[in-house]
């Protein structure tokens, strides 16, 4: 792995600028520009059905990059955030290869952490953070059929549009409305991500067939559910 060009990458998300968190498409060599768009492309389709205890493992790790690297500063480690990150990402590549819904638990309930974190404060963040992810991740995990489908398709949207900007990198415009106007793109994503929800979930239960008599009542195993 290539310490430099890794932490070079992640230093976009320490910034709240939307338009440098889309530069990371740049910094992207164009073969794994072509595979995320691929695998994003799946994710929407069908990351959330039974593929996602295959894929739980590395949508952990990317996980784990993004919020290790959100974390470092709050818990008073500014200028680890790479390490922390690393670490973070090996962590949630384990426990997702383990235990995927602990990946949905960790996805809902990270961010609901830094939010609450953050209304408190950086000398109280601990305060708002560990009672609000335990919490988020709790409900997560008792709802982690349905929300694991939005864990994939919101990965799934988020790689496909980072891999178009840089794929489309040499069309004019697009790097110019990238800059200019990046909540337009991640409206566009948020939009995709839930069709590919909505899709998942719909195909996920199978609609019997035959005749039904207005008394009948479905057979067992009649609504798949999204885990086969």
């Amino acid at each position: 792995m290539n310490s430099g060009l890794l932490t070079s990458a992640l230093s976009v998300f320490r910034t709240s600028d939307p338009a440098a968190w889309l530069s990371l498409s740049t910094r992207l060599p164009w073969v794994v520009a072509l595979g995320a768009a691929l695998v994003g492309g799946f994710l929407l389709v069908a990351g959330g059905g039974k593929a996602f205890r295959v894929i739980a493992a590395p949508v952990g790790a990317l996980l784990g990059l993004l919020w290790g690297e959100a974390l470092a500063g709050p818990l008073g480690l500014s200028g680890s955030e790479t390490a922390v990150a690393v670490g973070s990402a090996l962590v949630l590549f384990g426990l997702g290869a383990l235990a995927p819904s602990v990946v949905v638990a960790i996805a809902f309930g990270a961010p609901v952490g830094l939010a609450f974190g953050g209304l408190v404060g950086n000398t109280g963040f601990l305060l708002g953070f560990i009672p609000a992810a335990l919490l988020a991740s709790a409900v997560a995990g008792v709802l982690h059929r349905p929300l694991r489908v939005l864990v994939a398709a919101a990965t799934g949207a988020a790689l496909l549009m980072l891999g178009l900007l840089r794929l489309l990198q040499g069309v004019p415009g697009v790097t110019e409305l990238a800059r200019t106007h990046p909540w337009w793109f991640f409206a566009v994503a948020g939009g995709v991500a839930f069709g590919g929800a909505v899709v998942q979930l719909a195909a996920s239960m199978k609609t019997p067939t035959g005749p039904r008599t207005g008394n009948s009542t479905a057979p067992p195993g009649a609504w798949k559910r999204a885990d086969g």
